[in-house]
């Protein structure tokens, strides 16, 4: 049963991997960033729900930058 889910055509509708993706920006010379993912891997070694939060800083100059509540979906279809 396995390799109809890993079949040509079951890869073609189901991709492999769905994620869920949400950043907030805030640079006014000195700021930082944050970002959260959530993705679903459904082939694989590691099929399941995976996180990975990630805070950045940084310090500067730059232009006044206001990224609020950037909310992305994203669907990944990965070559063998």
């Amino acid at each position: 049963m396995v390799w109809v889910w890993n079949s040509d055509i079951a890869r073609t509708i189901v991709p492999d991997i769905v994620g869920i993706h949400l950043s907030v920006t805030l640079v006014p010379t000195i700021g930082g960033s944050y970002s959260y993912n959530i993705d679903y891997l459904t082939r694989g070694k590691d099929v399941g729900l995976h996180t990975s939060p990630t805070l950045t800083g940084r310090v500067g100059l730059a232009t006044a930058s206001v990224t609020a509540g950037v909310l992305e979906v994203a669907e990944v279809f990965l070559t063998q």
